[in-house]
């Protein structure tokens, strides 16, 4: 095998660990949305994720893969709103929002709600 071709095994290596790390935080980030709403016993579109970056800061986005961005300090960055009403089918009142960190550290998860301190989510490899 030539340097070459070693140098081309080691990045399809890479990616793909890159992939499946990133997979996997946008499943947890799923499980959380999913999580969040069960527990609040709330409808499905009160409980929202939003983009903190790009084109799209700022606005309530689909899923995980528009909501997460990889920033320099090496966590995935995303929002979590929640809209609050006076009046049930009336514009909201009022939104609160989170500001949400990411990434894995060897055997968990590291989650940073605003700035507070990181929360650990263990990994359930399948």
């Amino acid at each position: 095998m030539s340097r070459f071709d070693e140098l081309c095994a080691g990045y399809r290596e890479v990616s793909r660990r890159y992939h499946d790390y990133r997979a996997g935080c946008f499943s947890l980030v799923d499980e959380l949305l999913r999580g969040f709403r069960e527990y609040l016993d709330a409808p499905e579109d009160v409980v929202s994720l939003f983009a903190k970056h790009g084109h799209l800061a700022g606005r309530k986005v689909d899923g995980p893969i528009t909501a997460l961005e990889l920033r320099d300090d090496t966590f995935f960055h995303f929002g979590l709103v929640l809209d609050l009403y006076d009046e049930a089918d009336y514009f909201p009142h009022h939104h609160v929002a989170f500001d949400l960190r990411l990434k894995r550290v060897q055997d968990r998860f590291l989650l940073h709600v605003d700035d507070g301190p990181a929360i650990e989510v263990p990994v359930e490899d399948s």
